[in-house]
């Protein structure tokens, strides 16, 4: 299950300045508790048994957020110059 909300803004200027940018947040919950305990003897993909520990996981909110910012300016001669900023979380660790 995935609960995820997102918030985002794009302004454009008289001057041809662009500007834009948003916040990406949320949960991912998988549970397989139930599963487990009825077919305990069953593999998933990989080889992994039911078995192990981890039959409930939820990642934080703080894991799953992301920042992007993005913006372009006029230069003379219908040239621009432009910048990206991404802020994305990096692979869970146990």
């Amino acid at each position: 299950m995935s609960n995820f909300f997102t918030f985002s803004m794009d302004a454009r200027f008289a001057s041809g300045v662009r500007f834009g940018g948003g916040v990406d947040t949320g949960r991912t919950t998988t549970d397989i508790c139930d599963v487990r305990k009825a077919l305990p003897e069953v593999t998933i993909a990989g080889g992994v048994t039911l078995t192990n520990p981890y039959c409930h996981v939820a990642s934080p909110f703080s894991g799953n957020t992301q920042i992007k910012v993005n913006g372009s300016y006029p230069l003379p001669r219908e040239f621009f110059v432009s910048a990206i900023y991404q802020n994305l979380s990096g692979p869970a660790y146990r």
